[in-house]
């Protein structure tokens, strides 16, 4: 009996040698600190980029590493987070993703990734964005306004101004898809993340008052349902702004002529739920998985007549970055209900140290 239980200690610590040296052999950075908030494990990674040696372990971690990131992102100091991710810079330009993992009364790892690569990519593609979206839109204006000036260069024809609206049409649809391009990129690269108290209701109330006129135009009814009380929660009202513009926008643009156009806001727990509810033409159920894909203009071209509605990738992107969710319950000739749904406590994102480029306005396609 004993022997056996000699045996499973014996495997046991064999099986801790063999973890702990796959650990220390890893070219990822690896620090676990015990319930008491010293150093159990830093791996050789660790040790490079922290630039340590050995005798950290049974250290406190914040002897050891001295910058407040770290401490903030394993919890320390009493600024406990839900978010147990973040990014970590260092001087020497490198860039690492850092995943924090908690075993209750254990202790907490972190694991870091370097991310300095894709980072590159992200701020190179973005670039690349920005001034196709330059050269891009420079001659779509000029072929744009040609095609105004046809009509007072002489008489024109049915089949004529029947051409020039086409012309209008495609300009107008090129150009979304190139902005809606640009807002994806720089979401996606982590810009204009300036974040601060808002209100949400408020917020819808300004959109609404702002797309009323549209609805006019269409004899259209355009309700807003909001709670008596609800409380502020932390984001970026720009961004949350422009997502709930497009989608309201192109809820009156595919609702009917005296068409319903219903916006609802309620808390549910500590939850905001918002939908935005049409009585339309409805949305094909083998295009509502694909719908908040990236736009893409090889099948907006081949398929000009099917109900598509642009800006949505950057609706959904907007919101994940805000801890939310969005979709879509819709049936063709029914109609079609977005949700959106907000946490009130949101706690506030990671600022950005990247410039705040111009927004490309809050567009509603």
């Amino acid at each position: 009996m004993g022997s056996d239980r000699d045996l499973a200690i014996d495997e046991s610590k064999d099986n801790r040698s063999k973890l702990e040296a796959i650990m220390h052999h890893s070219e990822d950075p690896i620090i676990a600190i015990g319930s008491d908030e010293n150093i159990t494990l830093m791996n050789r990674a660790a040790q490079t980029v922290f630039r340590v040696e050995d005798e950290s372990i049974g250290m406190p971690l914040t002897t050891v590493i001295d910058r407040p990131d770290i401490v903030e992102l394993f919890g320390l100091g009493g600024r406990e987070r839900s978010s147990r991710q973040a990014e970590i810079q260092f001087d020497n330009g490198r860039v690492y993703l850092a995943h924090v993992t908690i075993a209750k009364d254990v202790g907490r790892a972190v694991v870091m990734q370097d991310i300095t690569r894709f980072k590159e990519l992200d701020r190179v593609k973005t670039e690349l964005v920005s001034i196709v979206s330059h050269d891009v839109r420079s001659p779509l204006t000029a072929i744009l306004g040609y095609a105004e000036l046809l009509s007072r260069a002489g008489p024109i024809n049915e089949t004529q101004a029947e051409f020039i609206g086409r012309i209008r049409r495609n300009v107008h649809n090129i150009t979304a898809l190139v902005s809606d391009q640009l807002d994806v990129a720089r979401i996606e690269a982590g810009l204009e993340q300036e974040i601060e108290s808002y209100h949400l209701p408020t917020l819808v109330q300004e959109v609404v008052n702002g797309l009323r006129h549209r609805a006019d135009v269409k004899s259209q009814t355009l309700e807003l349902e909001l709670p008596s009380h609800l409380p502020p929660s932390h984001g970026n009202p720009l961004r949350l702004r422009q997502a709930v513009r497009i989608l309201i926008g192109n809820a009156i643009k595919y609702a009917p002529e005296k068409g319903n156009v219903l916006v609802t806001i309620n808390q549910q727990d500590e939850q905001i739920v918002m939908r935005v509810q049409d009585d339309g033409i409805g949305i094909l159920a083998a295009d509502q998985p694909s719908i908040f894909d990236k736009p893409s203009r090889s099948e907006e071209a081949a398929k000009p007549r099917r109900r598509t509605r642009l800006g949505l990738s950057t609706v959904k992107l907007v919101i994940e970055r805000h801890q939310g969710q969005v979709w879509v319950e819709s049936e063709p000739g029914t109609g079609s209900t977005f949700t959106i749904v907000l946490p009130i406590t949101a706690e506030p994102l990671e600022q950005s140290s990247a410039e705040h480029p111009p927004l490309v306005g809050d567009r509603a396609d």
